[in-house]
Protein backbone atom coordinates (compact mmCIF):
# COMPACT_ATOMS: atom_id res chain seq x y z
CA UNK A 1 0.00 0.00 0.00
CA UNK A 2 1.45 3.40 -1.00
CA UNK A 3 1.67 6.00 1.73
CA UNK A 4 4.32 8.43 0.47
CA UNK A 5 5.59 10.01 -2.72
CA UNK A 6 9.10 10.08 -4.07
CA UNK A 7 10.29 13.57 -4.96
CA UNK A 8 13.56 14.21 -6.83
CA UNK A 9 15.46 17.27 -5.66
CA UNK A 10 18.35 18.95 -7.41
CA UNK A 11 20.72 20.65 -4.95
CA UNK A 12 23.38 22.74 -6.70
CA UNK A 13 24.77 20.47 -9.40
CA UNK A 14 23.98 17.24 -7.56
CA UNK A 15 20.75 15.29 -7.76
CA UNK A 16 19.47 13.60 -4.65
CA UNK A 17 16.38 11.48 -4.10
CA UNK A 18 14.30 11.81 -0.96
CA UNK A 19 11.03 10.53 0.43
CA UNK A 20 8.56 13.31 1.18
CA UNK A 21 5.36 12.40 2.94
CA UNK A 22 2.35 14.41 1.80
CA UNK A 23 2.02 17.67 3.77
CA UNK A 24 5.13 16.88 5.80
CA UNK A 25 8.69 18.15 5.77
CA UNK A 26 12.07 16.79 4.68
CA UNK A 27 15.56 18.05 5.53
CA UNK A 28 18.17 18.43 2.78
CA UNK A 29 21.74 19.51 3.60
CA UNK A 30 24.34 21.06 1.33
CA UNK A 31 26.66 24.08 0.91
CA UNK A 32 26.21 25.77 -2.44
CA UNK A 33 25.89 29.13 -4.08
CA UNK A 34 22.33 29.70 -5.29
CA UNK A 35 20.97 26.42 -4.02
CA UNK A 36 18.53 25.10 -6.59
CA UNK A 37 15.71 22.70 -5.76
CA UNK A 38 13.76 20.71 -8.29
CA UNK A 39 11.11 18.20 -7.34
CA UNK A 40 8.27 16.27 -8.83
CA UNK A 41 5.30 17.69 -7.00
CA UNK A 42 1.55 17.70 -7.21
CA UNK A 43 0.24 20.20 -9.73
CA UNK A 44 -1.66 22.95 -7.93
CA UNK A 45 0.04 22.46 -4.57
CA UNK A 46 1.71 25.32 -2.70
CA UNK A 47 5.03 24.49 -1.03
CA UNK A 48 6.75 26.39 1.78
CA UNK A 49 10.56 26.42 1.54
CA UNK A 50 12.19 26.78 4.97
CA UNK A 51 15.79 27.09 6.17
CA UNK A 52 17.66 26.63 9.44
CA UNK A 53 21.38 27.11 10.11
CA UNK A 54 21.78 24.70 13.01
CA UNK A 55 18.80 22.33 13.13
CA UNK A 56 17.82 23.82 16.46
CA UNK A 57 14.16 24.29 15.62
CA UNK A 58 14.66 27.76 14.18
CA UNK A 59 13.01 27.05 10.83
CA UNK A 60 12.16 30.19 8.88
CA UNK A 61 10.15 30.36 5.68
CA UNK A 62 12.38 31.87 3.00
CA UNK A 63 10.12 31.37 0.01
CA UNK A 64 7.14 29.61 -1.49
CA UNK A 65 6.64 27.71 -4.71
CA UNK A 66 3.41 27.02 -6.56
CA UNK A 67 3.37 23.84 -8.61
CA UNK A 68 2.08 24.98 -11.99
CA UNK A 69 2.89 21.52 -13.33
CA UNK A 70 4.34 18.28 -12.05
CA UNK A 71 7.90 19.68 -11.92
CA UNK A 72 8.64 22.48 -9.47
CA UNK A 73 11.84 24.55 -9.33
CA UNK A 74 12.95 27.02 -6.68
CA UNK A 75 16.31 28.67 -5.97
CA UNK A 76 17.75 30.29 -2.84
CA UNK A 77 19.55 33.09 -4.67
CA UNK A 78 20.47 34.69 -1.33
CA UNK A 79 22.55 31.72 -0.24
CA UNK A 80 26.23 32.65 -0.16
CA UNK A 81 29.32 30.45 -0.25
CA UNK A 82 29.77 30.79 3.52
CA UNK A 83 26.24 29.63 4.24
CA UNK A 84 25.71 26.23 5.78
CA UNK A 85 21.97 25.86 5.63
CA UNK A 86 19.58 23.04 6.21
CA UNK A 87 16.48 23.12 4.03
CA UNK A 88 13.09 21.53 4.15
CA UNK A 89 9.90 21.63 2.10
CA UNK A 90 6.34 21.48 3.31
CA UNK A 91 3.17 21.23 1.24
CA UNK A 92 0.95 23.87 2.84
CA UNK A 93 -1.93 23.68 0.39
CA UNK A 94 -2.72 20.40 -1.30
CA UNK A 95 -4.59 19.90 -4.58
CA UNK A 96 -7.88 18.07 -4.60
CA UNK A 97 -6.54 15.03 -6.40
CA UNK A 98 -9.15 12.40 -7.20
CA UNK A 99 -8.66 8.72 -6.42
CA UNK A 100 -10.28 5.78 -8.21
CA UNK A 101 -12.64 3.58 -6.22
CA UNK A 102 -13.20 0.59 -8.48
CA UNK A 103 -16.68 -0.87 -8.72
CA UNK A 104 -17.59 -4.34 -7.58
CA UNK A 105 -16.14 -6.55 -4.90
CA UNK A 106 -18.03 -5.23 -1.89
CA UNK A 107 -21.35 -7.07 -1.38
CA UNK A 108 -24.22 -4.63 -2.06
CA UNK A 109 -21.68 -1.91 -2.87
CA UNK A 110 -21.56 0.25 -6.01
CA UNK A 111 -21.06 -1.78 -9.17
CA UNK A 112 -19.51 1.14 -11.06
CA UNK A 113 -16.19 2.97 -10.80
CA UNK A 114 -16.11 6.44 -9.30
CA UNK A 115 -13.50 8.97 -8.14
CA UNK A 116 -13.27 10.56 -4.70
CA UNK A 117 -11.16 13.52 -3.54
CA UNK A 118 -8.19 12.56 -1.37
CA UNK A 119 -8.84 15.48 0.97
CA UNK A 120 -11.72 17.40 2.46
CA UNK A 121 -12.57 20.74 0.88
CA UNK A 122 -10.35 23.23 2.71
CA UNK A 123 -10.85 26.81 3.86
CA UNK A 124 -8.55 27.92 1.04
CA UNK A 125 -10.66 26.01 -1.51
CA UNK A 126 -13.94 27.37 -0.22
CA UNK A 127 -12.73 30.97 0.06
CA UNK A 128 -11.68 30.85 -3.59
CA UNK A 129 -15.15 29.61 -4.51
CA UNK A 130 -16.93 32.31 -2.50
CA UNK A 131 -14.87 35.13 -3.97
CA UNK A 132 -15.30 33.90 -7.53
CA UNK A 133 -19.04 33.32 -7.07
CA UNK A 134 -19.47 36.78 -5.55
CA UNK A 135 -17.90 38.34 -8.64
CA UNK A 136 -20.06 36.22 -10.97
CA UNK A 137 -23.57 36.50 -9.57
CA UNK A 138 -24.86 37.31 -13.01
CA UNK A 139 -23.90 33.93 -14.44
CA UNK A 140 -23.96 30.24 -13.50
CA UNK A 141 -20.83 30.47 -11.35
CA UNK A 142 -22.58 32.60 -8.75
CA UNK A 143 -26.33 32.48 -9.35
CA UNK A 144 -28.67 31.66 -6.45
CA UNK A 145 -26.23 33.12 -3.95
CA UNK A 146 -26.88 36.24 -1.90
CA UNK A 147 -23.98 37.62 0.14
CA UNK A 148 -25.02 39.31 3.36
CA UNK A 149 -23.21 42.27 4.84
CA UNK A 150 -21.41 40.11 7.41
CA UNK A 151 -20.42 37.46 4.84
CA UNK A 152 -23.14 34.91 5.46
CA UNK A 153 -24.54 33.42 2.24
CA UNK A 154 -28.17 32.65 1.39
CA UNK A 155 -30.15 31.75 -1.72
CA UNK A 156 -31.66 35.24 -2.03
CA UNK A 157 -31.96 38.60 -0.29
CA UNK A 158 -34.67 37.39 2.09
CA UNK A 159 -31.85 35.79 4.11
CA UNK A 160 -34.18 32.98 5.14
CA UNK A 161 -32.44 30.77 7.71
CA UNK A 162 -33.82 27.65 5.99
CA UNK A 163 -32.13 28.73 2.73
CA UNK A 164 -28.65 29.19 4.11
CA UNK A 165 -25.51 28.16 2.21
CA UNK A 166 -22.71 29.31 4.49
CA UNK A 167 -22.32 30.90 7.91
CA UNK A 168 -19.19 32.85 8.66
CA UNK A 169 -20.40 33.98 12.08
CA UNK A 170 -22.85 32.77 14.71
CA UNK A 171 -22.73 29.17 13.54
CA UNK A 172 -25.39 26.74 14.79
CA UNK A 173 -23.43 26.75 17.95
CA UNK A 174 -24.87 24.74 20.82
CA UNK A 175 -23.01 27.41 22.79
CA UNK A 176 -19.77 26.89 20.85
CA UNK A 177 -19.21 30.53 20.06
CA UNK A 178 -15.46 30.26 20.51
CA UNK A 179 -14.80 27.99 17.55
CA UNK A 180 -12.32 29.77 15.30
CA UNK A 181 -13.74 30.42 11.83
CA UNK A 182 -11.32 29.28 9.16
CA UNK A 183 -12.55 32.01 6.81
CA UNK A 184 -13.02 35.68 7.61
CA UNK A 185 -14.90 38.31 5.63
CA UNK A 186 -13.01 41.57 5.32
CA UNK A 187 -13.31 44.48 2.89
CA UNK A 188 -15.87 42.56 0.85
CA UNK A 189 -13.66 39.51 0.34
CA UNK A 190 -13.34 36.07 1.90
CA UNK A 191 -9.91 35.24 3.27
CA UNK A 192 -8.75 31.91 4.65
CA UNK A 193 -7.05 32.49 8.02
CA UNK A 194 -3.35 31.78 7.44
CA UNK A 195 -3.04 29.11 10.12
CA UNK A 196 -6.26 27.43 8.92
CA UNK A 197 -5.73 27.49 5.15
CA UNK A 198 -5.46 23.72 4.85
CA UNK A 199 -8.00 22.83 7.56
CA UNK A 200 -11.37 21.53 6.33
CA UNK A 201 -14.01 24.20 5.88
CA UNK A 202 -16.89 24.21 8.38
CA UNK A 203 -20.12 26.19 8.56
CA UNK A 204 -21.23 24.93 5.14
CA UNK A 205 -24.80 23.69 4.67
CA UNK A 206 -25.81 20.87 2.33
CA UNK A 207 -27.02 23.56 -0.07
CA UNK A 208 -23.65 25.29 0.09
CA UNK A 209 -21.80 22.03 -0.52
CA UNK A 210 -23.75 21.20 -3.67
CA UNK A 211 -23.41 24.77 -4.96
CA UNK A 212 -19.65 24.36 -4.55
CA UNK A 213 -19.87 21.11 -6.57
CA UNK A 214 -21.71 22.88 -9.38
CA UNK A 215 -19.24 25.78 -9.31
CA UNK A 216 -16.23 23.46 -9.34
CA UNK A 217 -17.66 21.59 -12.34
CA UNK A 218 -17.70 24.88 -14.27
CA UNK A 219 -14.49 26.29 -12.80
CA UNK A 220 -12.41 23.29 -13.83
CA UNK A 221 -13.71 23.40 -17.38
CA UNK A 222 -15.93 20.34 -17.21
CA UNK A 223 -18.81 22.46 -18.50
CA UNK A 224 -22.04 23.80 -17.04
CA UNK A 225 -23.98 21.03 -18.78
CA UNK A 226 -22.12 18.50 -16.61
CA UNK A 227 -23.51 19.90 -13.34
CA UNK A 228 -25.04 17.17 -11.19
CA UNK A 229 -27.50 19.29 -9.19
CA UNK A 230 -30.28 21.65 -10.06
CA UNK A 231 -30.50 24.85 -8.03
CA UNK A 232 -32.68 27.91 -7.66
CA UNK A 233 -33.91 30.68 -5.32
CA UNK A 234 -35.74 28.33 -2.94
CA UNK A 235 -34.93 25.11 -1.10
CA UNK A 236 -37.22 22.98 -3.30
CA UNK A 237 -35.06 23.80 -6.34
CA UNK A 238 -31.95 21.96 -5.03
CA UNK A 239 -31.80 18.26 -5.86
CA UNK A 240 -30.07 15.74 -8.18
CA UNK A 241 -30.56 16.94 -11.72
CA UNK A 242 -31.95 13.62 -12.96
CA UNK A 243 -34.99 13.87 -10.65
CA UNK A 244 -37.95 16.20 -10.43
CA UNK A 245 -38.60 17.88 -7.11
CA UNK A 246 -41.49 15.49 -6.44
CA UNK A 247 -39.29 12.46 -7.15
CA UNK A 248 -36.57 13.85 -4.91
CA UNK A 249 -38.94 14.78 -2.08
CA UNK A 250 -40.03 11.17 -1.57
CA UNK A 251 -36.45 10.04 -0.92
CA UNK A 252 -33.57 8.64 -2.95
CA UNK A 253 -33.97 4.96 -3.73
CA UNK A 254 -31.31 2.61 -5.13
CA UNK A 255 -32.58 2.84 -8.70
CA UNK A 256 -32.53 6.65 -8.61
CA UNK A 257 -29.03 6.68 -7.08
CA UNK A 258 -27.64 4.42 -9.80
CA UNK A 259 -29.30 6.36 -12.63
CA UNK A 260 -27.94 9.65 -11.27
CA UNK A 261 -24.41 8.45 -10.53
CA UNK A 262 -24.01 6.81 -13.95
CA UNK A 263 -25.86 9.42 -15.99
CA UNK A 264 -23.73 9.88 -19.16
CA UNK A 265 -24.67 13.57 -19.38
CA UNK A 266 -23.12 14.40 -16.00
CA UNK A 267 -20.45 11.75 -15.54
CA UNK A 268 -17.67 14.36 -15.32
CA UNK A 269 -19.54 16.66 -12.93
CA UNK A 270 -18.56 17.04 -9.28
CA UNK A 271 -21.05 15.96 -6.66
CA UNK A 272 -21.36 14.78 -3.07
CA UNK A 273 -20.96 11.05 -2.39
CA UNK A 274 -23.94 8.81 -1.95
CA UNK A 275 -24.11 6.80 1.27
CA UNK A 276 -23.15 3.66 -0.63
CA UNK A 277 -20.15 5.31 -2.29
CA UNK A 278 -18.90 6.65 1.01
CA UNK A 279 -19.19 3.31 2.76
CA UNK A 280 -17.34 1.60 -0.08
CA UNK A 281 -14.49 4.13 -0.11
CA UNK A 282 -14.25 4.20 3.70
CA UNK A 283 -14.49 0.52 4.52
CA UNK A 284 -13.72 -1.89 1.69
CA UNK A 285 -10.13 -3.17 1.68
CA UNK A 286 -10.58 -5.57 -1.21
CA UNK A 287 -11.47 -8.48 1.05
CA UNK A 288 -13.58 -7.19 3.91
CA UNK A 289 -15.13 -4.08 5.44
CA UNK A 290 -12.93 -2.36 8.03
CA UNK A 291 -14.20 -0.59 11.14
CA UNK A 292 -12.47 2.71 10.42
CA UNK A 293 -11.93 4.72 7.26
CA UNK A 294 -8.14 4.44 7.45
CA UNK A 295 -8.25 0.72 6.71
CA UNK A 296 -7.83 -0.66 10.24
CA UNK A 297 -10.07 -2.08 12.95
CA UNK A 298 -8.47 -0.33 15.91
CA UNK A 299 -8.41 3.34 16.86
CA UNK A 300 -5.97 5.43 18.88
CA UNK A 301 -5.08 9.09 19.32
CA UNK A 302 -2.48 8.87 16.55
CA UNK A 303 -5.03 7.69 14.00
CA UNK A 304 -7.68 10.41 13.70
CA UNK A 305 -9.23 13.55 15.20
CA UNK A 306 -12.22 12.83 17.48
CA UNK A 307 -13.58 13.84 20.89
CA UNK A 308 -10.94 13.27 23.60
CA UNK A 309 -8.54 11.70 21.13
CA UNK A 310 -5.63 13.51 22.74
CA UNK A 311 -4.37 14.92 19.46
CA UNK A 312 -2.49 18.21 19.95
CA UNK A 313 -5.33 20.28 18.49
CA UNK A 314 -7.86 18.58 20.77
CA UNK A 315 -9.83 20.72 23.21
CA UNK A 316 -12.92 19.46 25.00
CA UNK A 317 -13.96 22.72 26.63
CA UNK A 318 -14.46 26.20 25.22
CA UNK A 319 -12.60 27.90 23.73
CA UNK A 320 -12.25 24.99 21.36
CA UNK A 321 -9.40 26.77 19.64
CA UNK A 322 -7.13 27.00 22.66
CA UNK A 323 -4.67 24.61 20.95
CA UNK A 324 -5.29 25.87 17.42
CA UNK A 325 -8.12 23.46 16.66
CA UNK A 326 -10.58 21.97 16.76
CA UNK A 327 -10.01 20.65 13.24
CA UNK A 328 -6.71 19.19 12.11
CA UNK A 329 -5.15 20.09 8.74
CA UNK A 330 -5.66 17.97 5.65
CA UNK A 331 -2.81 15.47 5.55
CA UNK A 332 -1.92 15.78 9.25
CA UNK A 333 -2.21 12.04 9.97
CA UNK A 334 0.52 10.75 7.68
CA UNK A 335 2.77 8.65 9.89
CA UNK A 336 4.99 11.66 10.65
CA UNK A 337 6.21 12.90 14.05
CA UNK A 338 5.25 16.56 14.04
CA UNK A 339 6.91 19.22 16.14
CA UNK A 340 4.62 21.83 17.64
CA UNK A 341 6.22 24.61 15.58
CA UNK A 342 5.61 22.73 12.34
CA UNK A 343 2.29 21.13 13.21
CA UNK A 344 0.70 24.47 14.02
CA UNK A 345 -0.91 23.80 17.40
CA UNK A 346 -0.51 26.33 20.19
CA UNK A 347 0.04 24.54 23.52
CA UNK A 348 0.50 21.05 24.86
CA UNK A 349 2.99 18.47 23.67
CA UNK A 350 6.16 19.50 21.89
CA UNK A 351 5.84 16.56 19.48
CA UNK A 352 3.06 14.32 18.27
CA UNK A 353 3.46 11.05 16.40
CA UNK A 354 0.77 10.32 13.81
CA UNK A 355 -0.21 7.11 12.10
CA UNK A 356 -1.05 7.20 8.39
CA UNK A 357 -4.81 7.46 7.95
CA UNK A 358 -5.01 7.34 4.19
CA UNK A 359 -6.70 4.10 3.26
CA UNK A 360 -6.32 1.59 0.44
CA UNK A 361 -7.61 4.22 -2.01
CA UNK A 362 -5.13 6.86 -0.72
CA UNK A 363 -8.03 8.91 0.72
CA UNK A 364 -7.59 10.78 4.01
CA UNK A 365 -9.89 11.57 6.95
CA UNK A 366 -12.67 9.17 6.09
CA UNK A 367 -13.02 8.75 9.86
CA UNK A 368 -12.73 11.82 12.06
CA UNK A 369 -11.97 15.53 11.74
CA UNK A 370 -15.35 16.67 10.35
CA UNK A 371 -18.59 14.93 9.48
CA UNK A 372 -19.19 14.91 5.75
CA UNK A 373 -22.35 15.72 3.84
CA UNK A 374 -23.80 12.95 1.66
CA UNK A 375 -26.23 13.46 -1.21
CA UNK A 376 -28.82 11.11 0.32
CA UNK A 377 -31.89 11.81 2.33
CA UNK A 378 -31.70 10.30 5.79
CA UNK A 379 -34.15 7.42 5.92
CA UNK A 380 -37.73 8.57 6.54
CA UNK A 381 -36.85 12.22 7.16
CA UNK A 382 -36.33 15.48 5.29
CA UNK A 383 -32.78 15.63 6.63
CA UNK A 384 -29.61 14.79 4.71
CA UNK A 385 -27.17 12.08 5.63
CA UNK A 386 -23.70 12.77 6.99
CA UNK A 387 -20.93 10.31 7.79
CA UNK A 388 -17.42 9.94 9.12
CA UNK A 389 -17.49 11.27 12.68
CA UNK A 390 -15.76 14.47 13.76
CA UNK A 391 -13.58 16.32 16.25
CA UNK A 392 -16.66 16.88 18.42
CA UNK A 393 -18.13 13.37 18.37
CA UNK A 394 -17.12 10.23 20.22
CA UNK A 395 -14.99 7.46 18.78
CA UNK A 396 -18.01 5.27 17.96
CA UNK A 397 -19.18 7.90 15.46
CA UNK A 398 -16.09 7.08 13.38
CA UNK A 399 -17.31 3.57 12.50
CA UNK A 400 -17.59 3.32 8.72
CA UNK A 401 -21.16 2.00 8.87
CA UNK A 402 -22.54 4.82 11.06
CA UNK A 403 -24.66 7.55 9.50
CA UNK A 404 -26.18 10.64 11.08
CA UNK A 405 -28.32 13.42 9.66
CA UNK A 406 -29.06 17.15 9.74
CA UNK A 407 -31.39 19.52 7.94
CA UNK A 408 -29.90 20.71 4.64
CA UNK A 409 -29.62 24.32 5.85
CA UNK A 410 -27.57 23.33 8.93
CA UNK A 411 -24.18 25.04 9.31
CA UNK A 412 -22.44 23.26 12.17
CA UNK A 413 -18.84 23.62 13.31
CA UNK A 414 -18.16 19.93 12.80
CA UNK A 415 -19.64 19.35 9.32
CA UNK A 416 -17.64 19.69 6.10
CA UNK A 417 -17.55 17.78 2.83
CA UNK A 418 -15.52 16.29 0.00
CA UNK A 419 -16.35 15.81 -3.68
CA UNK A 420 -16.68 12.80 -5.94
CA UNK A 421 -17.11 12.34 -9.69
CA UNK A 422 -18.22 9.31 -11.65
CA UNK A 423 -15.46 9.84 -14.18
CA UNK A 424 -12.24 11.85 -14.22
CA UNK A 425 -10.92 13.39 -17.45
Amino acid sequence: MRRSKVFTLGVGWGLWSAIILPASAVEITDIRNAVMFEWNGASGAVYSVQADYALTGGWQEIGAAVAAGDTVRWADWNSGSADHKFYRLQAISLPQEMRLVAGGGQPSGPSYDFYMARFLVSNEDFAQFLNDAKMNQGNERGTNMYFGTSGNVFMDSSENSSEKLFSIDNLDSFGWNNVQPGIVYTNGAYVAVSSYRNHPVIGVSWFGAIKYCNWKTIHEGRGSSQRCFSEGPSAADWHPITLSNAQWADGFDDTERLAWATNPSTRFGYRLPTDAEYYKAASWDGTDNTTYGFGRNTLGSSDANYQNSGDPFDSTTAPYTQNGGPTTPNGFYIGYKWSRSRGGWVGGAEEFQTNPNDNQYEIYDMSGNVNQWMTDYASGTSERSRRGGSWYTWSSSLYTWNAYSSYPYTTLQFIGFRVVSTDNP
